[in-house]
């Protein structure tokens, strides 16, 4: 009875992120949309979506906006303001 990954229970807020979570946290991180990492890593939107809303809860954060602090991307990089 194989399930589809949207159906499976939410994480544990504050859990690990998995290495497609953080993959895709990253690139959302870093001013990409939704479709656009889902042509590059060959997923879905949708499934994006559902990658992107279990990183929130496990970095217990509200949304895209706070992804870069969450993944401690902020500071020192060329994007990063002074």
């Amino acid at each position: 009875n194989p399930r589809s990954p949207g159906l499976e229970p939410v994480g544990v807020m504050g859990e690990d992120l998995t290495e497609r979570e953080r993959e895709v946290a990253e690139l959302a991180a870093r001013g990409r949309t939704s479709p656009e990492i889902a042509a590059a890593l060959y997923l879905s939107v949708r499934t994006v979506d559902t990658h992107l809303h279990r990183a929130y809860r496990k970095l217990m954060i509200d949304g895209r906006h706070q992804l870069r602090a969450a993944l401690g991307l902020d500071g020192g990089g060329p994007t990063a303001r002074t």
